[in-house]
């Protein structure tokens, strides 16, 4: 990843916080220790790395709390990245 170069991206598909995405700390702070840990170790792998990162959600993302889990794990991650730009929500119309 260190020598990717800055036109490159790499994608983090899905189940990204297994299995039961992020839940509030103050709900279960071993849940969410546990979840943040997970988390940590992909974004880990992102250091030095040049390119665009881009984390989208599957399923088990969503297991906690729905859109609000969700948000949570998106904002952790666009923090940690310092980017807006980095996690693909996108809501199908029904």
């Amino acid at each position: 990843m260190e020598k990717a170069p800055k036109n490159s991206t790499v994608l983090f598909l899905g189940d990204n916080i297994y299995p039961a995405g992020m839940p509030d700390p103050k709900d279960s702070t071993q849940a969410y220790l546990i979840a943040k840990s997970h988390l940590d170790a992909q974004l880990n792998t992102l250091k030095n790395y040049k390119g665009k990162p881009l984390f989208i959600p599957g399923n088990h993302d969503w297991y906690t709390e729905g859109l609000v889990g969700l948000e949570r794990e998106q904002d952790y991650i666009q923090e940690a990245l310092d980017s807006k730009d980095v996690f693909f929500l996108k809501m199908a119309a029904h």
